[in-house]
């Protein structure tokens, strides 16, 4: 392998490290690549977000939007090989982000249902209770946890609601 080879091998290494740097943050503010400055990152980020959403992430789109910047064939096989392995990752993301610039929005949920041996006033004995867990997101990228129960008739009107929507 002569100089300019491992020369070029080791620059394609540093730009594959920030492209996977890069998509992996790409809707957060943390960066692990230490080499280039914040804002040049940021300014990478913010490109990297309007070329997939203006290209809906059509593979082809990309080349040729690439090309017309004079990125050379390694540099943009090696775009697209990291794109292509974080697609699932980045389309969640990207909707996340997306519905988080209108309002608050779930990024996950999970559920736990229990039941509630008896109360402090003894009301009711044995009676089920259904706890929602939700992780939200906003546009600033504020994420936030909180949670609910549900007893069985509010669960009932929940799912009628749900299931009104789909209609």
């Amino acid at each position: 392998m002569s100089i300019s080879t491992e020369f070029i091998s080791k620059q394609q290494d540093k730009v594959r490290l920030v492209l996977q740097d890069v998509i992996s943050n790409l809707y957060n503010s943390t960066s692990s690549t230490s080499f280039l400055s914040i804002n040049m990152i940021n300014t990478i980020k913010q490109d990297v977000k309007n070329l997939l959403l203006t290209s809906d992430f059509d593979k082809n789109y990309i080349i040729r939007y690439l090309n017309n910047k004079s990125w050379n064939d390694e540099r943009i096989e090696c775009f697209i090989t990291v794109i292509e392995e974080n697609r699932s990752t980045l389309l969640y993301d990207t909707l996340i982000n997306h519905n988080a610039s209108y309002c608050e929005s779930i990024m996950n949920f999970d559920w736990n249902i229990k039941l509630v041996l008896g109360s402090s006033e003894l009301k009711a004995v044995k009676y089920p209770l259904m706890q929602l867990m939700f992780a939200t997101r906003t546009l600033s990228s504020y994420e936030d946890d909180f949670g609910c129960e549900l007893n069985k008739n509010v669960l009932a009107k929940l799912i009628d609601v749900l299931e009104a929507t789909l209609k």
